[in-house]
């Protein structure tokens, strides 16, 4: 009967309440529970349980919903992400290849710009280890590092990840915290070339150009 109660109230992703009223129907309470699962609200418990819940959360979306492990994972020789690399970025060791996956050589851009994805293992030097739980959350709101700078030259489609839920970011974080560290320094982003500017030309540099050499006159008897 406790288990019954305890779903009583379901709350869905729109943020309404599906109230079930206290019937001992055990079909009510197959359908109590399914829907529970369904809008992926783990089941209630506490301490290492609920950790365990929020991990395996934040797993299906980097993994399958996000996607984060599909660009910033290098891939190897036959297409398949490299065991133990994975969420790594692209290796340090590839900063002048151009040929090749993005997830191994970077995602190239306009006027030679190229996006390198990042380490975002728990290493602590190199990825993002030494980040709070809200640094992870403003990276994703507000577009910018630990330390207040905004990320640019990326192919990282912020203003559509800006949207996640601040509970499926939370999950996502403490996912990542799980998987192997990996020491590796991603090369920095390129950003585009600047086009080229006119050379300015200077007043003498204008009158050296237009000025025609005086003609010597013919020398008279």
């Amino acid at each position: 009967m406790a288990l019954f109660t305890r779903f009583q109230t379901l709350r869905v992703a729109a943020g309404r309440s599906l109230s079930v009223a206290p019937r001992r129907s055990s079909l009510l309470l197959f359908i109590a529970v399914s829907l529970a699962v369904a809008v992926g609200f783990p089941p209630r418990g506490g301490g290492a349980q609920a950790q365990e819940n929020l991990v395996a959360r934040g797993k299906y979306l980097a993994v399958n919903v996000a996607h984060c492990i599909g660009c910033h994972s290098p891939i190897g020789a036959k297409g398949q992400r490299i065991a133990r690399l994975e969420f790594s970025g692209v290796p340090a060791k590839n900063v002048k290849r151009r040929q090749g996956p993005p997830q191994n050589v970077g995602f190239p851009g306009p006027a030679g710009m190229r996006a390198y994805p990042k380490n975002i293992t728990p290493d602590p030097e190199t990825g993002i280890g030494s980040w709070t739980e809200a640094d992870f959350l403003r990276a994703f709101k507000e577009g910018v590092n630990p330390q207040g700078k905004k990320y640019a030259y990326t192919q990282m489609e912020w203003e559509t990840y800006r949207g996640i839920r601040d509970e499926d970011l939370r999950a996502m974080y403490a996912y990542l915290r799980t998987v192997p560290a990996v020491k590796n320094a991603v090369p920095k982003n390129i950003p585009a070339k600047a086009p080229a500017s006119k050379k300015k030309v200077t007043k003498k540099e204008t009158k050296t150009t237009t000025e025609q050499p005086e003609k010597k006159k013919p020398a008279t008897e």
